[in-house]
């Protein structure tokens, strides 16, 4: 099983997208093995996660700062269910082939609905802020020197913009049959919500 990325997708948006293809054509093509799972995930979050950690950290402030004049479409899955897919996969004694999985929700989530599904799972006020996209260029630039000059990776790098400003990122590819995701959204959010609080990550944001 090569957990992928629907980044795999648009292999020629960004370094990380290409990394993602090549590694599924490795796997099919340079493998004796023939049940290949090439198992891709959209934004994936839930307790222990630090890369949406932003978005939540935003949300605790009020504010999320999305980019302007692009409506974007993801999808999301709560970490649980991408364990219980990966253990389908690894009973499963026909499982092969490409397959893209979500939590479910039919044409995924844009910056509006996961503001309000945010804002009602902390019980605040929070509003959108819209942004040029060239803002989020000059913010992964200031990013990417922070990180060369720390020499700690950031999430929201130079390299990573071209993926947050991309228009769809849904699941399209081959169902996973006979799996089912079990987690909502407002319950996924929920449990990282109160993670990110037991460990004190987003309390001195508040």
């Amino acid at each position: 099983i090569n957990i992928s990325s629907l980044a795999a997708k648009e292999p020629n948006l960004t370094p990380y997208c290409s990394s993602k293809s090549d590694a599924e054509n490795y796997v099919v093509n340079y493998s004796d093995i023939p049940e290949i799972v090439n198992l891709r995930l959209p934004v994936v979050y839930g307790p222990g996660d630090l890369e949406t950690l932003s978005f939540f950290k935003m949300a605790s402030y009020g504010i999320i700062l999305v980019p302007a004049n692009i409506e974007i479409s993801m999808s999301m899955i709560y970490i649980k269910d991408v364990v219980s897919a990966i253990q389908y996969c690894c009973q499963s004694n026909d499982c092969a082939g490409i397959f893209e999985i979500d939590d479910g929700k039919l044409g995924g989530y844009n910056w509006a609905d996961l503001a309000q599904i945010v804002a009602k799972v902390m019980d605040r006020r929070v509003r959108l802020v819209r942004l040029p996209p060239i803002i989020f260029f000059g913010l992964g630039v200031l990013m990417s020197v922070k990180a060369f000059v720390t020499r700690s990776p950031e999430m929201l790098m130079f390299g990573k913009i071209p993926e947050i400003l991309h228009p769809n990122w849904l699941v399209s590819a081959g169902k996973l049959e006979g799996w089912e995701p079990q987690v909502k959204i407002q319950n996924g959010f929920k449990n990282t919500v109160k993670w990110y609080y037991s460990q004190n990550i987003l309390k001195s944001y508040l």
